[in-house]
């Protein structure tokens, strides 16, 4: 039967416990979706969430209501059919935003080109009206997506460093495990991890798009070194509006984010 390793709130290797015990301290709250465990025998650390949470089956398509499209053409009555689609349009573009609002403008200003000719036709306020209520609706959808992309840039960084931190733990404790097996001393660059076997995972160390590295080490500290001194630090900064970000890991085993000042 297999066994596992986890890391519990304070960061520390306990184990080995089977698959049921495992599943038992998830279920009492003890270890969260979130909690790294490591087969016994395995160097490489998981979230619990990834090894043990079965794939959600996909949901299946629904088929977008039909709907039919017509293009309006100049009515041969008194109203033009180009200006009544005008205005329904704009009436509904504050809902469908972009999607009916620049149609709106489109038909409102094909109207009144063909009213301006044909002085029989009517409709020249409604076509005046779907421009208006269509312009009103891309001048605000433009000003929404201005204010989104700010808080989708911050939540994308905030995803990467919340990555980050789970990579640099699981480096880390590679880090103290090779410490411990050579008295203490750690390595002095990170590829010693692979070539020694310490480490499996090379995209845990290197970018898999660019194989540049991730994290820099510092050389010549053994686990006697001060508890606050940096181990390893990523190469990438994070941004969050004026502030920069590092994430850290120290000789005491502990991780953390590190903020400085932009420049």
């Amino acid at each position: 039967m297999n066994s596992y390793y986890y890391l519990d709130a304070q960061q520390q290797v306990q184990g080995p416990v089977n698959l049921e015990e495992l599943k038992k301290l998830h279920a009492s709250g003890i270890l969260q979706n979130d909690s790294l465990v490591a087969q016994a025998g395995s160097q490489e650390w998981k979230r619990y969430a990834d090894l043990f949470t079965p794939p959600v089956p996909p949901q299946p398509s629904q088929m977008p209501a039909s709907s039919s499209q017509r293009s309006p053409e100049t009515s041969s009555g008194k109203t033009s059919g180009l200006a009544t689609a005008s205005l329904i349009l704009g009436c509904t573009s504050f809902c469908l935003g972009l999607l009916s609002g620049i149609p709106a403008v489109i038909f409102g200003i094909l109207a009144l080109n063909k009213i301006n000719k044909n002085h029989a036709l009517q409709g020249k306020g409604m076509a005046i009206a779907g421009i208006c209520l269509g312009g009103c609706s891309m001048f605000m959808t433009a000003i929404l997506v201005g204010l989104a992309i700010p808080a989708v840039n911050g939540a994308m960084e905030s995803a990467r460093q919340v990555r980050a931190m789970t990579e640099i733990r699981q480096v880390g404790i590679v880090l103290s495990s090779y410490a411990n097996g050579h008295g203490g001393v750690y390595p002095d660059n990170l590829d010693i991890l692979l070539s020694s076997g310490a480490l499996t995972n090379s995209t845990l160390l290197y970018k898999p798009e660019t194989k540049e590295p991730k994290w820099i080490l510092t050389p010549g500290l053994t686990t006697h070194s001060a508890p606050e001194t940096i181990l390893l630090q990523s190469v990438d900064a994070y941004r969050r509006g004026a502030r920069i970000s590092k994430v850290v890991y120290r000789v005491d085993n502990s991780a953390a984010i590190e903020y400085e000042k932009s420049p």
